[in-house]
């Protein structure tokens, strides 16, 4: 696939500017400082961004891969040892009337 492959979803950026071929999320990365582009997820991402360039992967693994590098830095909201939050609030099941 050439790089001018659209991705099925764009992807935000923390710009707020959207993403949506292969060679716009190639160009980010490029753009990032040196620090940052040698992390661990962007080397990642820009592996699956050639690879599915050339046919080899999925444009969805290219997607799935920039969006992991752009959420790398963020604390999880939920999951093991987090407190749940005021938008996620638990019910107890009801019970049935047999069982009354």
């Amino acid at each position: 696939m050439p790089w001018d492959a659209r991705f099925d979803r764009s992807i935000k950026l923390p710009t707020g500017s959207l993403i949506h071929r292969l060679r716009q999320a190639a160009d980010y990365i490029i753009a990032l400082p040196k620090s940052e582009s040698r992390k661990e997820p962007w080397q990642h991402a820009m592996e699956i961004l050639i690879e599915a360039a050339e046919g080899r992967n999925p444009i969805m693994f290219a997607q799935i891969a920039m969006s992991r590098a752009l959420s790398a830095g963020e604390e999880l909201k939920y999951g093991p040892g987090k407190a749940v939050g005021p938008e996620m609030k638990f019910h107890r099941r009801r019970k049935l009337t047999r069982d009354r």
